[in-house]
């Protein structure tokens, strides 16, 4: 056995141990529904900050960013600028009043919250369901950016990589359930931080520095260093387009903000959560951009991370290895953990049994956690082509089902039942039928041209169909800012 395996293999158990000391405190904590679901309001801003990072810095960006910088070289990086837009938005104009109406609601997810919001008993069934469509091709993302990783450094088979993964956080997010899945990501996240702060320098001076880098990819391809390269116009403006507006709808960011414990947490965890995605997204890139200097004919962009670990073994690499390895766990446990409740909470008690009692629902809830990690193992098995591809389609349809609803719920007074179907049910749909029949021919993204469509939808749908507002307007008052 080689130095390196034995200096991973020792990694590896290091990171184990952590998660199940983490799973036993969490399991302490976690002796309600609320708990075990949500963290009832609980965190302070460090943990919230680390949480939020840590699952919105996933496969899809550290295997997927670099993969499309990669290919594309710098015009395959500049889509990240929706990105950090887009996550200040979230942060700034949806979380403080997020917060306060959760509360106010006691809800535990995103579709109990918007049926109470919009007095429609319904909405919670039809947000469940696409959460669950939708969460599982985010997860099988995860599942093979987290195979690929396996089978680079531990040189094992795809589908063993995937069980040996999937057993891991199944179990974990099962047992600990979101206090386990928030304190791992702190440990996560820090990890990942110092991870992507050895590795981002050890890289620049391997091509050197900026202006080596530069010339280096300008010598493979002079559209590498240009603003739009051979990119397709399309896709770089609809990527951008598609996380600008999408993490204003991730269920499992939105579960962050209902976790704040009070304005003091929010002000603590906005600054530092911006800091430390901001970071992530230029890491990720940049490593792709280098590997592409250093490894020039890989089959696929997807790999330039692993590769990149790989080739600054054996003094840093495990570090860097464990830190994607972290980010990949922390997005897919938060999924698996959001799924299991939209399965659970919402669908199970909200339609089939409302009358269990918290012991069954919590019970009920680990299992539903199981059946969808299966669900999403059998079909990572055959794993996706470019993983951003993939998970940017996701994220944009969290984007039109939860975050258009949420933002005009929380900001139109006139908001009604009309606003809530035609974006949780008309939209999708929409949004489906132009992906599958319409990108080619038209030349257009699928997300601007659902916006496009969807914005009008939802303000003629609402003038035309106005009923009796089921709140209280909500004011600019203070409580509402960070």
């Amino acid at each position: 056995m080689t130095t390196n395996m034995v200096i991973t293999i020792i990694g590896f158990i290091l990171l184990f141990i952590a998660i199940i000391a983490t799973v036993i405190i969490a399991k302490k904590k976690s002796v309600s529904v609320g708990d075990y679901l949500s963290g009832s309001g609980g965190l302070g801003g460090f943990v919230s900050a680390f949480t939020f990072s840590a699952s919105a810095a996933s496969a899809g960006l550290f295997l997927g960013g670099a993969g499309m910088a990669y290919t594309f070289g710098w015009p395959g990086a500049m889509y990240q600028f929706g990105s950090i837009t887009g996550i200040f938005v979230s942060w700034v104009v949806i979380a403080p009043r997020l917060r306060r109406l959760s509360g106010q609601y006691g809800a535990l997810s995103t579709p109990t919250l918007l049926t109470k919001k919009y007095g429609m008993p319904v909405l919670k069934l039809i947000t469940a369901i696409w959460m669950i469509v939708f969460i599982v091709p985010m997860m099988v993302v995860q599942f093979s950016g987290a195979g690929f990783m396996f089978e680079a450094q531990f040189g094992l088979d795809y589908t063993t990589s995937l069980v040996l993964f999937g057993l891991v956080v199944a179990i974990f997010t099962a047992v600990g359930g979101y206090f386990a899945v928030a304190y791992l990501d702190t440990i996560q996240g820090i990890l990942m931080t110092v991870g992507m702060a050895i590795l981002v320098p050890l890289a620049l001076v391997s091509v050197g520095g900026f202006t080596g880098l530069n010339h280096s990819l300008a010598q493979i391809n002079p559209a590498f260093v240009g603003w739009t390269g051979f990119m397709p116009r399309t896709l770089q403006i609809g990527l951008t387009i598609t996380f600008l507006v999408a993490f204003s709808g991730q269920p499992h960011l939105l579960t962050r903000f209902y976790s704040l414990k009070d304005k003091t947490a929010s002000r603590i965890a906005f600054p530092l959560s911006m800091f430390l995605t901001g970071f992530y997204m230029m890491a990720g890139c940049l490593v792709g951009l280098v590997t592409r200097v250093n490894f020039p004919d890989l089959a696929t962009g997807d790999l330039a991370m692993p590769t990149a670990i790989g080739f600054f073994m054996p003094v840093f690499g495990i570090v860097v290895w464990l830190a994607l390895l972290s980010a990949i766990m922390s997005t897919v446990d938060s999924l698996l953990l959001v799924a299991g409740t939209s399965l659970t909470h919402d669908i199970i008690t909200g339609y089939i049994k409302p009358n269990m009692s918290q012991k069954s629902e919590l019970l009920t809830s680990k299992i539903g956690v199981l059946v969808i990690c299966l669900i999403a193992f059998v079909i990572a098995l055959k794993p996706p082509a470019l993983i951003t591809i993939v998970n940017s389609f996701a994220m944009g349809a969290f984007a039109l089902i939860l975050g258009v609803p949420l933002f005009v719920g929380l900001y139109w007074k006139k908001a009604n039942r009309a606003t809530a179907i035609s974006a949780t049910l008309i939209s999708p749909i929409i949004y489906i039928i132009w992906k599958q029949f319409l990108v080619q021919s038209t030349s257009w993204h699928e997300m601007p041209a659902t916006l496009l469509i969807t914005i009008p939808l939802v303000i003629i749908a609402t003038l035309a169909f106005p009923n009796k507002s089921m709140e209280e307007p909500w004011t600019k008052s203070k409580e509402n800012r960070i």
